[in-house]
């Protein structure tokens, strides 16, 4: 046996501390919970997900670049990829399912508040209309959003700066997929954003702890 960390395995974080690599292990516990019904796992969740939200934005930091600025668009419930490359991507948002499981199990406010601002991050980074970040498509989005000026590199063809990569990335869009379908989709509404009232009443009739 050898005492291991989940982090520093991404080849863009310089082995940093990251958030992706809690990711998996979340799913681990979880898929062991399910088959063992040990409680112990879900305290595991819990600790992974306070890690995993230490990286994820809990208020707005206003952006004053095209075209995040322009859009609406809010750094709340986003999740920054390493303390090496601290841009908002979406790969966290596979979290939601994992929090939503959780959450069946464990009246844990908390843990609701931040699904609810990862479900409300996750709905809002795409387009909803041809171009709407500057680029691409209804339904494309980028990996690399510049919650502030230090972050910007990407530049319009003019020269002047852009807060997003003008870009497609399918797994991007995947991850999003990934956490507002599944178990999400099942339990919650569809046609509003949750708040955690909505999750405790939807979460409330399973606090059993029984896998």
């Amino acid at each position: 046996m050898a005492h291991m960390e989940c982090y520093g395995a991404p080849l863009d974080t310089s082995k940093a501390v990251d958030s992706e690599g809690i990711l998996g292990y979340i799913k681990a516990v979880g898929c062991l919970y399910a088959i063992t019904g040990d409680a112990m796992y879900l305290d595991r969740m819990r600790e992974a997900f306070a890690y995993e939200c230490s990286f994820r934005f809990c208020w707005n930091s206003p952006v004053g670049v095209p075209p995040l600025n322009e859009v609406g668009w809010s750094s709340c419930g986003g999740s920054v990829t390493s303390t090496s490359n601290a841009h908002i991507h979406p790969m966290s948002s596979v979290a939601i399912e994992d929090m939503v499981y959780y959450l069946r199990y464990r009246n844990d406010t908390y843990i609701a508040s931040r699904l609810c601002d990862a479900v409300g991050w996750s709905c809002q980074t795409y387009n909803l209309k041809d171009g709407e970040y500057g680029y691409g498509r209804v339904g494309w989005m980028s990996e690399r959003f510049c919650h502030c000026q230090g972050f910007l590199d990407e530049r319009y063809p003019d020269g002047s700066l852009c807060s997003t990569w003008r870009c497609l990335m399918p797994w991007a869009a995947g991850a999003i997929l990934d956490g507002l379908t599944g178990l999400y989709w099942d339990v919650m509404p569809h046609d509003e954003l949750p708040t955690v009232t909505m999750v405790s009443r939807a979460m409330g009739c399973v606090h059993d702890e029984k896998g």
